[in-house]
C-alpha cells in the first residue's frame, strides 16, 4: 500500500474533510449535487453558505445524471462552481471522460468524487478530480465507527492548518440537526437550516498511518463476508426483485410494496433500511422523478459483519413471500 501523505486530508469524519476543502476552495457559483445524496452533505454546504442545486439521477447506476449536468454547464458555464459526484450505493462507474469534458467547459470547475460507500483506496481514481472522499464511519462498507479522508489533487497547507483550530463540537447539536432534517423528509416540508457546532472539526486522535492499519486489519474479512452473503442473496431472492443496483454497501432490491416488506422484517425482530431519499422536497418545491421513484421502491438488506446467514435466511423468506413487483403482475 503506497500512500501519498501530502495529498491526504484526514479527519474524524468525511464531512469534516469536505468542509475543510470547501472552506479553502469553494469557487464562485453553485455546486451541483445528486438529488439522492446523503443529507449530511448539503448540510456542509449550508454551514459554509455555499449554494447548491440538486440534479436528478439516471436509471442505470442511480448516480447523478451527468448529461443533465453537462447541459446545465453548457447553458450557463459561469453559473456553476463545481460538481459533487457520488458513487451511488458504492457502484463502480467509469466517468473519467465525462468529468474531463466538464472541466473543458470551465477550467475552474471543481470536481469532488464521493466514494464514501466504496472500499477505502489510497489513490484517486481520476487525476482530474480535485477531491476524492472516503469514509469508515458508522454504517459504511469498512465500519470502524469513525474516520474519513480525502485525496486532493494538489497539496494545500491552508487545509492542514484548519484542523488545528480548537472548536467546541457537541454531539447533541449533530443529533438535533439529524432529527430536524429527518422530520422534514418524513413530512415533506421545507428544511430550515440553523447553524451550530454540529460538525466535528477536531484533529483526529491517531495518525493516518495507524488509521490505515485499522482498515487493513478488517477489510479482507469484510470483503469475504459481503461476497458470501451477496452470493447467497443472488441465489435465493426472486430474480424479479434484483435490478442491478450495486450491492457493495448493502444488498439492494426493488419492490412495489417496500413498506409492507419492511414492516414484516421488523415484526420478526430483524432490520433493513430504505436509503436514499430524494432531497428535493425539503429544499425546494421541485421534482427529481428518478430519485423519487427509486426512493419509493428500494430496500437495503444488510450484508455486513453484524449479520450472518441465519439473518439472511429469514430476510429471504420474508421478501419472497410478501414482496411484489407490479411490473410483472
Amino acid at each position: 500500500m503506497k500512500v501519498d501523505s501530502e495529498r491526504i486530508i484526514f479527519r474524524n469524519r468525511a464531512s469534516a474533510v469536505l468542509h475543510d476543502f470547501l472552506k479553502i476552495k469553494k469557487g464562485k457559483g453553485i455546486f451541483l449535487l445528486p438529488a439522492n445524496i446523503c443529507p449530511i452533505v448539503p448540510m456542509v454546504f449550508l454551514k459554509l453558505n455555499i449554494k447548491f442545486e440538486l440534479v436528478d439521477i439516471e436509471n442505470i447506476t442511480y448516480s447523478i445524471d451527468l448529461v443533465e449536468v453537462k447541459n446545465k454547464i453548457e447553458k450557463s458555464p459561469n453559473k456553476y462552481a463545481g460538481l459533487l459526484f457520488v458513487n451511488s450505493y458504492g457502484a463502480s462507474v467509469k466517468i473519467g471522460m465525462q468529468l474531463k469534458n466538464l472541466k473543458n467547459l470551465n477550467k475552474n470547475f471543481i470536481l469532488i468524487h464521493d466514494k464514501c460507500l466504496s472500499y477505502p483506496e489510497y489513490n484517486a481514481e481520476y487525476d482530474i478530480v480535485d477531491l476524492t472522499l472516503f469514509s469508515t464511519g458508522y454504517g459504511k462498507v469498512v465500519n470502524i465507527n469513525y474516520g474519513g479522508y480525502g485525496i486532493i489533487h494538489k497539496k494545500n497547507n491552508d487545509i492542514d492548518r484548519l484542523c488545528n483550530i480548537n472548536l467546541s463540537y457537541k454531539e447533541v447539536y449533530l443529533k438535533e440537526l439529524e432529527f430536524n432534517y429527518k422530520k422534514s423528509l418524513n413530512t415533506k416540508n421545507i428544511f430550515i437550516y440553523k447553524d451550530s457546532n454540529w460538525l466535528d472539526l477536531r484533529k483526529p486522535k491517531i495518525t493516518f498511518k495507524d488509521y490505515t492499519l485499522e482498515i487493513e486489519k478488517k477489510i479482507e474479512k469484510i470483503k469475504n463476508h459481503k461476497n458470501k452473503l451477496n452470493r447467497f442473496y443472488d441465489e435465493n431472492i426472486n430474480k424479479e426483485f434484483q435490478r442491478g443496483i450495486s450491492n457493495l454497501w448493502r444488498y439492494n432490491i426493488i419492490v412495489s410494496n417496500p413498506d409492507k416488506v419492511i414492516a414484516k422484517i421488523f415484526q420478526k425482530g430483524l432490520f433493513a433500511s430504505q436509503h436514499y431519499s430524494s432531497l428535493t422536497s425539503i429544499f425546494k418545491n421541485e421534482t427529481a422523478i428518478n430519485a423519487e421513484n427509486l426512493e419509493k421502491k428500494v430496500i437495503n438488506i444488510f450484508n455486513d459483519l453484524n449479520v450472518d446467514e441465519s439473518y439472511s435466511i429469514e430476510i429471504i423468506k420474508i421478501i419472497n413471500k410478501y414482496a411484489i413487483n407490479n411490473k410483472n403482475r
